[in-house]
């Protein structure tokens, strides 16, 4: 025989514990704080009120459009004047 009995089961233990561990770092969140907390501990910034609505909001995709529409024109206007 290879090995003794006590042995295999041994090394099948430590195996199972070993998967187990694995499985468990798996399940565990990468990081323990909230969204704002990260911004504002790790990131370093502290997110205005309009990021943390979009921060916080439990939808799957969002789409934020960025244009500021005093001073630029609508989108509508940009494809226009680029078509002519």
């Amino acid at each position: 025989m290879s090995g003794s009995i006590k042995g295999k089961i041994d090394r099948a233990y430590d195996e199972m514990n070993k998967a187990r561990e694995e499985l468990e770092t798996k399940r565990k969140p990468m990081i323990e704080e909230g969204i704002l907390e990260f911004c504002e501990k790790r990131l370093g910034f502290k997110p205005y009120s309009y990021q943390k609505k979009l921060l916080l909001d439990p939808a799957q995709f969002i789409v934020a459009d960025g244009a500021d529409r005093a001073a630029n024109p609508t989108r509508s206007q940009q494809c226009s004047s680029t078509m002519l």
